[in-house]
């Protein structure tokens, strides 16, 4: 019967490859040697081309939300997110920031966004006070059913009042329906998560990737995504090579008298 390699092989073979300019990974350096290309030299390439105008930003494909349910917080911020966009066109990437106001006379929720867009604006040079910047974003609020008015102060604050009328009709749906989730625009999405190397001591960590893994997929299950859950058992690979050598090598009979391996992990190390 064929044994396979021994150990004493494989150290004369990576012998052989360094010995020719191999790596163990298979690459070979060749007569002017290897070269190895970074995400970074790459990077610096394609800006090479574009004229070295930064690095290009990755445009990601979000979901597209076509009603919020029961989330008025989700309304709200969806309502400033397109003011804001509105009122300053030339400005990217702003977080709109809604909290809870703290005292009932500043309304039910502040949108403290205008600060941060200051900042934003003069890099532009568009120097403008916060208190003007709050102003232009109140400006483009349309006139709606959740929001009873809108109060800039001096600061740069925007104070939001929520319609007391709408709020009654929510609750009573809420009472009567449950809690309306989001409807989205439904797509395919895969979650890869709890594939453990079998050829080491299982730990609580793989129990918590297969926890979070799952709630992950059964909340966008809930709202209506096509969920694929993606999991494989690592038995393949290097390690398994380096395994099964060392077990020829130190069992060289264990097809007929199987050896006492009590600590896979402990026979790993000596693999």
């Amino acid at each position: 019967m064929d044994k396979g390699p021994s150990l004493n092989s494989l150290k004369e073979q990576l012998a052989k490859n360094a010995k020719s300019g191999c790596s163990s990974s298979g690459k070979c350096a060749g007569k002017e040697g290897a070269k190895t290309v970074t995400k970074q030299d790459k990077g610096k390439k394609e800006n090479a081309g574009n004229g070295g105008g930064g690095c290009k930003q990755k445009k990601y494909n979000y979901v597209t939300v076509k009603d919020y349910g029961s989330s008025m917080l989700s309304r709200l911020t969806d309502i400033f997110k397109k003011a804001i966009e509105e009122a300053f066109p030339s400005v990217e990437g702003v977080a709109v920031t809604l909290t809870e106001a703290t005292n009932a006379k500043f309304g039910d929720y502040q949108c403290n966004s205008a600060m941060a867009l200051c900042a934003k604006l003069k890099a532009l040079g568009q120097g403008m006070k916060p208190s003007e910047v709050a102003a232009q974003i109140a400006a483009k609020v349309p006139t709606c059913d959740l929001i009873e008015k809108i109060e800039v102060v001096p600061a740069g604050f925007i104070n939001v009042f929520l319609n007391k009328s709408f709020i009654e009709k929510q609750i009573g749906t809420i009472a009567s329906k449950g809690v309306q989730l989001p409807k989205v625009e439904t797509k395919r999405v895969i979650v890869d998560f709890s594939s453990p190397n079998i050829a080491k001591e299982m730990h609580v960590g793989h129990l918590r990737s297969t926890i979070i893994g799952d709630s992950i997929c059964r909340l966008l299950e809930t709202v209506g995504f096509n969920v694929l859950r993606i999991n494989h058992i690592g038995d393949w690979g290097t390690q398994f090579g380096m395994l099964i050598a060392h077990l020829y090598d130190k069992y060289p009979d264990f097809m007929n008298q199987p050896p006492p391996i009590s600590d896979l992990q402990a026979f790993y190390k000596m693999a």
